[in-house]
């Protein structure tokens, strides 16, 4: 396995509130993120972004399944172990989903992530009131 992604999914791996620090070792300033909920570009809001993603997060850890490295690109697919003070009634769930990542050129670090992921799995589906009437709608398609 590639060195460089290696040491990439371990950092994100340790990324929890305060430890936002860890972004500088694995993104360029420049860095272009996307998921199914925003497109952010560069270090500083993409540090923001996830500031606020890590605010309501009790635990968050990744299990990476699929890891597919061609020149300076990845694919990877994972399982998400979320545990969020609004989500779930507080109560771990795992969420699929899968990553593109590019690295820069002759560096260790990713100038483009995209995230892609089931929204309303993550969210709507784990809100109390919301909850059952989308996974009756979707039993319904």
């Amino acid at each position: 396995m590639d060195a460089r992604l290696e040491r990439f999914l371990d950092h994100f791996n340790q990324l929890e509130a305060g430890k936002m620090k860890l972004l500088t070792l694995m993104y360029t300033e420049d860095i272009s993120f996307q998921d199914p909920l925003h497109e952010i570009h560069g270090l500083s809001e993409l540090t923001r972004y996830f500031d606020r993603l890590y605010k309501n997060t009790l635990s968050c850890r990744f299990e990476w399944d699929s890891r597919l490295m061609l020149g300076n690109e990845a694919m990877l697919t994972w399982r998400m172990g979320l545990t969020h003070k609004h989500l779930n009634r507080g109560r771990e769930f795992w969420l699929p989903g899968a990553t593109h990542l590019r690295f820069r050129q002759g560096s260790d670090l990713v100038c483009m992530h995209r995230d892609y992921f089931d929204v309303s799995d993550l969210i709507y589906e784990r809100i109390p009131a919301v909850g059952p009437a989308v996974r009756w709608i979707k039993s319904q398609l």
